[in-house]
């Protein structure tokens, strides 16, 4: 379900809400502590966050496979000729699970880029959001040459953006409780 889309010059940021689909489907809360027991996590490059070990996607866990299906759907939904009408097929995806703390720092401003190719989508499912945020704690911001863009997710949110559009998660060291989302990068 696209909820809103936003465009910065050439490329758009779409975000969707699962919150009611995923939830008929998963117990989220279930699903939250399934991932922290059973994929191993380790400090993420970037202090006090942590992040699973293993792309996510190599689980065989079907609650795992309905995530995945609902990230390549959703792109499919927004970019429909882009992924169809000139062959162009998924040549990859990796996901992770990571897990965000008041204490976390942020990340500088960033693209997803594979031996050089950015052609594809992020996809951030929102798990756990953690609340009393002020400010723009919590959000993502994205940013071109000539624009900017802070968007603040909502539990459920699903935002999907262009793997070469910069854009950086913003911390909350005022906010209580932790920020748990599956990111996935769709290589095209």
């Amino acid at each position: 379900m696209l909820t809103k889309q936003y465009q910065l010059e050439d490329d758009f940021i779409s975000i969707f809400n699962y919150d009611a689909l995923l939830r008929k489907n998963i117990d989220i809360e279930r699903i939250s502590n399934k991932f922290l027991d059973q994929f191993p996590f380790d400090r993420a490059p970037w202090q006090n966050t942590l992040q699973s070990q293993s792309t996510l996607f190599d689980s065989p866990d079907p609650i795992v496979g309905l995530l995945k299906k609902t990230f390549i759907l959703s792109i499919l939904s927004i970019s429909p000729e882009k992924c169809l009408g000139n062959n162009v097929k998924i040549s990859g995806i990796t996901g992770f699970v990571l897990k965000y703390s008041p204490e976390s720092h942020g990340t500088k401003f960033h693209i997803h880029c594979q031996n050089g190719n950015t052609n594809g989508y992020v996809c951030i499912y929102y798990i756990k959001i953690p609340n009393e945020l002020s400010g723009d704690e919590g959000a993502i911001a994205f940013k071109t040459k000539t624009d900017k863009l802070t968007i603040y997710p909502e539990h459920g949110s699903l935002i999907v953006f262009p793997r070469k559009l910069s854009h950086c998660p913003i911390p909350f060291p005022n906010g209580k409780g932790e920020r748990l989302i599956v990111t996935a990068d769709v290589i095209l």
